[in-house]
């Protein structure tokens, strides 16, 4: 993916309404960001948090290729790979959106059970891809595929 195409309106849009679905889904929602496997934030949103959206993206890209690559190596059982961070002051929480090359990745509160975040964050994701799925995906720039005649979504 180029450093464009990860900014088309149409995309930026099923990214920010799906960020807009976990703010009201997450209540200790403080930062949310989907962006590209390269580091680059699609759309952000800052809930009580104000983040730097591009230091947040790059360190959640390498995190996920992290844990998606132990799970590799280290797990023999498939499905995707979620990145949970766990700490005093808050959690960082991140997946695959299934199907593409774009990561939701999100800072919370450190209020609930890890339940309570990886829920809504599976949900999220799943309507990002079900959204992309639906507007076409033919064009859509980050779609994986291994079969050009045949969509990965």
């Amino acid at each position: 993916m180029d450093s464009v195409s990860h900014r088309g309106p149409r995309l930026v849009a099923l990214a920010d309404t799906a960020l807009q679905r976990l703010l009201t889904s997450a209540g200790s929602l403080r930062y949310a960001a989907v962006l590209t496997d390269d580091g680059f934030a699609v759309s952000t949103l800052s809930a009580g948090e104000d983040a730097d959206s591009g230091r947040f993206a790059s360190i959640a890209s390498t995190l996920q290729a992290l844990g998606e690559a132990a799970g590799r190596e280290l797990l023999t059982a498939g499905g995707s790979t979620a990145v949970l961070i766990d700490t005093q002051a808050g959690r960082i929480a991140q997946l695959r959106v299934d199907g593409t090359t774009l990561v939701l990745a999100a800072l919370f509160d450190d209020d609930g059970a890890a339940d309570g975040i990886l829920t809504p964050l599976r949900g999220c994701a799943a309507a990002l891809a079900a959204s992309i799925r639906r507007d076409d995906p033919s064009d859509d720039p980050t779609e994986t595929r291994s079969d050009p005649n045949r969509s990965a979504l």
